[in-house]
């Protein structure tokens, strides 16, 4: 007997998004619940949610790189090196592959625009 699946239930080879663990301990750190934290930088709550856990927002730009900065009470810098570290984390699990401008030029035949 064929067995009937749910369509509404998730695909069971789908791999679970990583979460920015980085974003929720600085938010803490900061004293902000995540719906204070994306009224003040000017985001969509439920966005807001999705880039903490990892189902969006994998590249951020630099006025979203400056206002989490300014409310989260950190520089810039540290917020780029935490998420390079998040994004090496996500290629090393199989989430996504290399981007071009991480590899070499001996290497760049390889990938396509």
């Amino acid at each position: 007997m064929k067995e009937i699946r749910n369509k509404d239930a998730p695909h069971q080879n789908k791999k679970r998004a990583l979460m920015r663990t980085y974003l929720i301990d600085l938010k803490y750190k900061a004293g902000l619940t995540t719906d204070i934290l994306a009224d003040r930088i000017y985001f969509d709550k439920k966005n807001y949610y999705q880039l903490e856990s990892g189902e969006r927002g994998h590249r951020m730009s630099a006025l979203l790189y400056v206002r989490l900065a300014k409310e989260l009470k950190v520089s810039v810098e540290e917020l780029v090196v935490r998420e390079a570290e998040y994004q090496r984390r996500r290629i090393e699990l199989g989430y996504t592959r290399e981007p071009w401008y991480l590899v070499g030029r001996n290497e760049i035949d390889k990938y396509e625009y």
